[in-house]
């Protein structure tokens, strides 16, 4: 771009650039050799990459257990192009994310946050396969909610109560997601009847219990709330069986027939990384898990999404924040 603009005059002096004469013959057939630079890193994998890949889609269905919702049969290039669509808008999204749940400027630049960086084109990937984005993502903007509301896409908890994963709060009063969660090691059902405990309290314990007491709090009555707790509805948006074969195999590399983008030393980061009594491959899931909160956190409207938690907070140690 410097380059063809040469012979214009600059705006602030009213004066040619720079003088090319010696470097530059006058006639139109010489050329200055640009190397040129990419601004993303070379490994950077987009969804439309993922969604390319038979033996990806086909994990990742199994995974998630896609054959049991309304699902995404046909990968056409307008589901690629909405799906590297959308990682650009969550990534967009990715900075003022981490500034105002990560007070440690050093936590920000944790390896767990490179990784669940670069892993949201997995994110968005399943996101679209699972039709769960809303129809034209072109008409909405950085304050929007990129979730679509559709009942069928996503597993009940109720018929699936033992999946872990990620789930989402629904807030059938007001009409709109508001919050993203992860569980492991048990099911989604009993996270949620320990979220339902606390929002009974008298005293909340996160900024979630605040504006959605239960009806049963001491704190029903106060005007700050956005919400009952019994307004919500929880459903499974990216939820597997620990137990299948598929889960049993997050520890690999998409590449490797896995589900996420992961180099060999992050392998070694994760084992090594949250509880040492964990299993390696439960702690694979986690991040997975992890993964999967974080990208679903990002496309929830900033202004309606209730949690305060940066994700991925056993991997950074981060628990006062956690919900």
């Amino acid at each position: 771009m410097a380059y063809d603009c040469r012979n214009k005059p600059n705006l602030l002096e009213g004066n040619l650039p720079f003088d090319l004469s010696d470097v530059v013959e006058e006639d139109d057939s010489s050329e200055l050799i640009v190397e040129m630079l990419s601004l993303t890193e070379e490994d950077d994998i987009l969804p439309s990459h993922l969604l390319s890949k038979a033996k990806w889609v086909k994990f990742a269905t199994k995974l998630l257990d896609l054959d049991k919702v309304s699902a995404i049969t046909e990968i056409s290039p307008k589901i690629k192009e909405k799906a590297d669509l959308l990682v650009r808008m969550i990534r967009g999204r990715f900075s003022e994310h981490i500034k105002s749940r990560i007070k440690s400027v050093q936590k920000r630049n944790h390896w767990s946050m490179k990784l669940a960086y670069r892993n949201l084109a997995v994110s968005a990937a399943c996101m679209v396969l699972t039709d769960h984005t809303k129809m034209d993502l072109k008409c909405l903007d950085e304050s929007s909610c990129l979730l679509a509301i559709n009942t069928n896409s996503f597993l009940p908890c109720a018929a699936f109560p033992d999946r872990e994963g990620c789930y989402l709060y629904f807030d059938v009063n007001r009409g709109m997601f508001v919050r993203s969660g992860k569980v492991t090691r048990r099911g989604v059902v009993v996270r949620g009847d320990e979220h339902h405990k606390a929002s009974k309290a008298a005293h909340a314990s996160s900024h979630f219990y605040f504006v959605y007491p239960s009806k049963e709090s001491a704190r029903a009555d106060k005007r700050d709330k956005q919400g009952f707790f019994e307004h919500l509805s929880q459903v499974i948006r990216a939820g597997f069986d620990p137990k299948s074969d598929s889960a049993k195999l997050v520890d690999r590399d998409w590449k490797e027939r896995g589900s996420l983008i992961l180099s060999g030393e992050e392998k070694k980061l994760i084992k090594a990384s949250m509880d040492k009594d964990l299993a390696s491959i439960q702690k694979f899931q986690d991040i997975v898990a992890y993964q999967f909160e974080f990208g679903y956190d990002l496309a929830i409207a900033p202004e309606w999404n209730v949690s305060r938690s940066p994700g991925f907070e056993s991997v950074l140690g981060i628990f006062g924040g956690s919900e």
